[in-house]
């Protein structure tokens, strides 16, 4: 009896260890569509509203939702302290630190970093292009994950039920 309970845990822990894993790939091109979503909210601002760029940070963590939210809001309140520091600095800092809580792609870091770089650096229309630019390069990472979801979301699922079985099958 202890032998069949003890089996049950192995498969059952597995089994939700790769359901877990399963979701996380399921979350990264929501985590982008955020994104997206974010940087479109930071342009309405920035363009129409004229809204101060600390000011605009803050209002688009309010519009999103999750770790993105929190990228904004960091970088907001950076920016609001007064620290001397520019825009891109505050960006960057607050990626960093977020970043172990992101399931983005090294890729999509890196195309982050370098939208961060060149943030309130220059006019309006220039941070539209810039907006505008990475929203695109954005889109195609996101159709890139959105395959790899639909890839490998029922692997990890699967391959997690089935190594509790061939491990309880094993020490049985």
């Amino acid at each position: 009896m202890l032998k069949l309970v003890g089996a049950g845990l192995v498969v059952a822990s597995f089994g939700v260890m790769g359901t877990m894993l399963g979701k996380n790939v399921a979350k990264r091109p929501d985590e982008l569509r955020q994104l997206q979503f974010g940087l479109q909210a930071l342009e309405t601002e920035i363009m129409y509203s004229a809204t101060p760029l600390p000011q605009a940070l803050s209002m688009v963590a309010k519009q999103t939702r999750g770790m993105i939210a929190e990228v904004f809001a960091q970088t907001g309140k950076e920016l609001a302290q007064g620290q001397g520091q520019t825009a891109g600095e505050a960006w960057s800092k607050a990626l960093k630190e977020i970043q172990p809580n992101l399931l983005l792609a090294d890729g999509e870091i890196s195309i982050l970093e370098q939208f961060g770089q060149g943030l309130g650096t220059s006019d309006r229309e220039d941070q539209m292009k810039r907006l505008t630019s990475i929203r695109i390069q954005l889109a195609a990472k996101e159709q890139l994950a959105e395959t790899e979801r639909r890839q490998y979301q029922k692997v990890w699922q699967t391959l997690g039920w089935a190594v509790g079985l061939v491990l309880t099958l094993l020490f049985l």
